[in-house]
């Protein structure tokens, strides 16, 4: 191959690679902000789950204190 054919080539080879980090940046902070969104979305029934589990909790615990305080 002549120099100015492998100059060339290898303009087009840098150019494809910065195509391709300047596509990646983009997908990368739509990926990031999807998971932030499922979070967001997520967040009321992670905090009702956890309050339906403690009361359960709660109450058993009383009931324990009750059986070990003899009433």
């Amino acid at each position: 191959m002549t120099p100015d054919l492998e100059e060339r080539i290898g303009r087009i080879r840098r150019a494809r690679v910065e195509s391709k980090k300047f596509v990646a940046e983009p997908k990368k902070l739509m990926a990031e902000a999807m998971t932030r969104e499922w979070d967001r979305m997520l967040a009321p029934w992670r905090i009702a789950l956890s309050r339906m589990a403690v009361g359960p909790a709660l109450f058993g615990v009383g009931a324990a204190f009750i059986k070990f305080i003899g009433a």
